[in-house]
């Protein structure tokens, strides 16, 4: 059959048509679908995060772009985020004596992104760790766009229980779905910086970069 009609098996296999006209949705032939990324809010991580996703009864492609730093370059880029939060520090410190508080007293999330940054530092520069440059994709695919619907949500619920929230690519669907290709090409541009040991957990096998 495929002789005669010079087709090859990728016209067989190959869908109808791809839409991404929509801004938050894209169709694969009559299929609907939906990229997003993992917005990770949490310092670190566990691997039952990636396995109840993995668990889900629903058609998803995870794809995780890693990109190695520099070790100079991260310790520099850590130092002045250091430097930066002991301004901010100061600022508040300032702000606070001249209403009368306690200096000492300073915004929670500035409290815990100084203690974070510090403890990053010392790892990177004592422990042996590495930064690494993470893209977390999120491709959910089904038959009709309340199935896409349930299934979003669902990983949704699973991602906010470790502290991190599943953000659609607006705008970027079919850059979001080119980047989740076996291609190795990353087309989005949203990176969370990690250590060799929180991005172990998304690695089932050793590899020589990371250790």
């Amino acid at each position: 059959m495929i002789p005669k009609t010079g087709l090859s098996t990728k016209d067989f296999i190959a869908p109808d048509s791809f839409d991404f006209r929509f801004s938050r949705l894209f169709r694969v032939g009559t299929t609907w679908g939906a990229a997003s990324y993992l917005q990770i809010l949490a310092s670190e991580l566990s691997d039952k995060l990636l396995a109840e996703l993995l668990e889900m009864d629903a058609e998803m492609t995870i794809t995780l772009h890693i990109q190695t730093v520099d070790q100079a370059a991260a310790v520099k880029s850590i130092k002045a985020k250091v430097s930066d939060i002991d301004k901010m520090k100061v600022e508040e410190q300032k702000k606070a004596a001249r209403s009368g508080y306690d200096m000492d007293i300073l915004p929670p999330d500035l409290v815990t992104y100084s203690n974070d940054a510090k403890t990053l530092l010392e790892d990177l520069q004592s422990r042996n760790e590495r930064m690494f440059l993470l893209t977390f994709l999120v491709v959910n695919m089904a038959p009709t766009r309340r199935e896409l619907d349930n299934d979003l949500f669902t990983v949704s619920g699973i991602v906010q229980k470790y502290n991190c929230t599943l953000k659609r690519l607006d705008f970027q669907q079919e850059d979001g779905f080119l980047s989740s290709l076996p291609l190795g090409h990353n087309g989005i541009e949203i990176k969370r910086g990690m250590t060799t040991s929180s991005t172990a957990i998304f690695v089932p096998f050793m590899t020589q970069e990371l250790r």
